[in-house]
């Protein structure tokens, strides 16, 4: 049974019944398996929006970051088109049971970068300069 798929979202991402349940049972932790796909439905809901908002993938941001010698995301998931029209970016990062919500307001007259964290640090880590260097540039 703990192999059994309990979600399965268009065939693309399916979460096993004990993954499920680690992730969201008592004292479970957020897996980047489900993080993924809250990210595959809000952009695939938002695509249709015209463009107001965009989700990174957890190996977006580990490119970003230079984390796993990940290649090929970016280019994938964030073209020069979704830089131009999409007003909000929304970079999710995930590191056991510390998660961050960056959100990138990348406006021509005042562009900005929130950080969301979890521990409520005060100081950016190594990842978090790494991504706006990327955005600032």
């Amino acid at each position: 049974m703990k192999n059994t798929i309990v979600v399965d979202i268009e065939g693309s991402l399916q979460i096993s019944e004990d993954l499920f349940v680690k992730s969201s049972g008592p004292g479970g932790q957020f897996s980047n398996f489900l993080m993924g796909c809250f990210t595959y439905i809000l952009n695939r809901d938002w695509k249709e929006t015209k463009k107001l908002a965009k989700v990174l993938s957890y190996c977006a941001m580990e490119e970003l970051s230079n984390r796993n010698g990940r290649r090929g995301y970016l280019q994938r998931e964030l073209s020069p088109d979704d830089l131009k029209h999409n007003k909000i970016i929304f970079i999710p990062v995930l590191h056991k049971d510390h998660w961050t919500l960056l959100v990138v307001q990348h406006k021509k007259k005042h562009p900005s970068i929130t950080f969301l964290d979890s521990l409520n640090s005060e100081k950016p880590s190594k990842y978090h300069i790494g991504l706006v260097r990327f955005f600032s540039a």
